[in-house]
């Protein structure tokens, strides 16, 4: 499903090898560093597998593109390339912990690749907890609360209007699932 066709759902276009490594829901840059976290550092190699993972668009189609083929091919990817020389390594990556130990980068793999490029050995990270997620979440419609499975938080459909962040859902709302 190509980038600037129509409505799509998240879900649809998601490659398998992505499916609990990055967000299934739609959600909001701006939230996610509205969040007040402190900053540490962590190593580059606890993160260098998700180089690997094709979390970038390429030609009108998502997730095509993964940091380490931008690396091994700079000129057929030079957008990419550039975004991540360009990239301002003051800035610290949010990264989501999952089950205490899976490492996720939410924001910043351009940051990411560039720090791997020119052989940084940490970058500063903003460890977001599983319990954030909501915050950084997307309302669509009411009708498009749902509960997903896989991190046990609201989240909405992409193909409808945006209307404001996700409020937390009322006590005793029965979930349904995507279909």
């Amino acid at each position: 499903m190509s980038c600037s066709g129509g409505p799509l759902t998240l879900l649809d276009v998601l490659r398998a090898v992505l499916h609990g490594v990055i967000l299934d829901f739609d959600w909001s840059r701006e939230l996610l560093w509205a969040l007040d976290l402190p900053v540490e550092q962590m190593p580059v190699a606890e993160l260098r597998w998700l180089l690997s993972m094709p979390v970038w668009a390429s030609g009108g189609e998502h997730f095509q593109v993964s940091p380490a083929e931008v690396r091994a091919d700079p000129v057929r990817h030079r957008l990419h390339h550039d975004l991540a020389r360009q990239a301002d390594l003051a800035f610290p990556l949010h990264v989501l912990v999952r089950r205490q130990r899976m490492v996720t980068v939410l924001d910043g793999f351009h940051c990411l690749l560039k720090a791997d490029l020119i052989g940084e050995e940490a970058v500063e990270v903003k460890k977001v907890p599983q319990s954030l997620l909501d915050a950084i979440a997307l309302l669509r419609r009411p009708a498009d609360l749902v509960r997903w499975k896989s991190h046990s938080s609201w989240i909405c459909r992409m193909d409808v209007p945006f209307i404001g962040p996700a409020p937390r859902p009322p006590p005793g709302l029965t979930a349904r699932r995507r279909v």
